[in-house]
């Protein structure tokens, strides 16, 4: 058994958001090989994000949603995503995100009723890897019990 701790803080508003976040806090060791009568040892690095988001209405029935989530681990790039997605008629979600270090994500979310929505993306790699990989699926259903939706007013950005 290995204790850990993860650490957040997360602010939202009707128009944007903003959140910093660590896990793996403890950076505890979670395994170890002996070969050659040398160890090695895996261990859980501690890992920091930040990010932030803004809704931005561009007409009666179109809404602009810029974002970026920002990763930091000890001994590896910073990996930066940047995100821009469209609520069209509160409906229908599309949207794009580029991820340093060469991947590009397009998606796609329905919101069927305050409840339930539907979404796809597909990620596919501009770099090297494409070689070897075509990319992947992804298929998120959601539904939202409607415990407090009865209070919600407008529609949710984030």
């Amino acid at each position: 058994i290995n204790l850990d701790a993860n650490f957040g803080l997360y602010y939202s508003a009707d128009n944007f958001y903003l959140g910093v976040a660590s896990k793996q806090l403890m950076e505890k060791n979670i395994g170890v090989a002996e070969y050659d009568d040398e160890y090695a040892y895996a261990k859980l690095l501690r890992h920091f994000y930040g990010m932030a988001g803004v809704a931005i209405p561009i007409s009666n029935s179109v809404v602009l949603k810029p974002s970026t989530l920002v990763k930091y681990v000890n001994n590896a790039p910073v990996q930066v995503d940047l995100n821009a997605n469209f609520l069209i008629n509160d409906v229908l979600w599309l949207g794009a995100s580029y991820r340093t270090e060469g991947t590009v994500v397009l998606m796609t979310e329905v919101l069927i009723n305050r409840s339930l929505r539907i979404g796809y993306s597909y990620d596919m790699f501009v770099n090297k890897l494409n070689i070897t990989n075509r990319g992947s699926h992804e298929i998120m259903l959601s539904y939202e019990l409607p415990i407090f939706n009865k209070r919600m007013k407008t529609v949710r950005y984030f």
